[in-house]
């Protein structure tokens, strides 16, 4: 029997019988394909990374760290984006039930200051001196009176500081002016 002389189902069988291979190469090729698009179209670029150390609550949630600084300057947060590190946690207090989970963000620090993904810091009193005794911070300011963090009603002197080895320069500064807004 020859291919013209079959009905639509048994063309079917014999298409299927013979080509699956090559179909299931192409639908394989055409997915990649596809992924690679959309993964191209929908990527973001991080134009900073930001670390809370010893802070916690609402802030880290709401969007005021990340995106509220990306509308601040007018950037449309779609393609670019902040990268923020939370629930970190530095004490030298050995005793501190929490040590342990404090050398395990000492470890994330260091990986993130070493390979360049820590632009600036905002840390409580303790934390923060702890990155000025290491020489980490090249600028650094009191933000706890500033109008962005006042509602979140902070007991605690909070500071913010830039990384020395930052690659980001220009744009950690505007992240601690945009932070020490009055």
């Amino acid at each position: 029997m020859t291919f013209h002389e079959m009905n639509k189902k048994q063309k079917l069988a014999y298409i299927f019988d013979y080509y699956k291979l090559h179909i299931l190469g192409v639908l394989i090729l055409l997915y990649i394909i596809g992924y690679g698009i959309f993964r191209f179209s929908t990527r973001t670029e991080p134009i900073l990374y930001v670390a809370l150390v010893n802070v916690g609550g609402s802030i880290m949630e709401d969007g005021v760290l990340t995106d509220g600084y990306l509308s601040d300057r007018g950037t449309e947060s779609a393609r670019e984006e902040v990268v923020l590190l939370g629930n970190l946690y530095l004490t030298s207090d050995a005793t501190n039930e929490y040590y342990s989970f404090s050398q395990a963000s000492e470890i994330k620090i260091l990986g993130s200051i070493d390979t360049q993904k820590l632009d600036v810091v905002i840390a409580n009193k303790e934390a923060f001196d702890a990155f000025k005794e290491q020489d980490f911070i090249s600028e650094s300011a009191e933000i706890t009176d500033s109008a962005l963090l006042k509602s979140y009603g902070f007991s605690e002197p909070l500071y913010a500081g830039i990384i020395k080895n930052t690659p980001r320069p220009k744009e950690a500064g505007a992240y601690l002016s945009y932070l020490s807004r009055e």
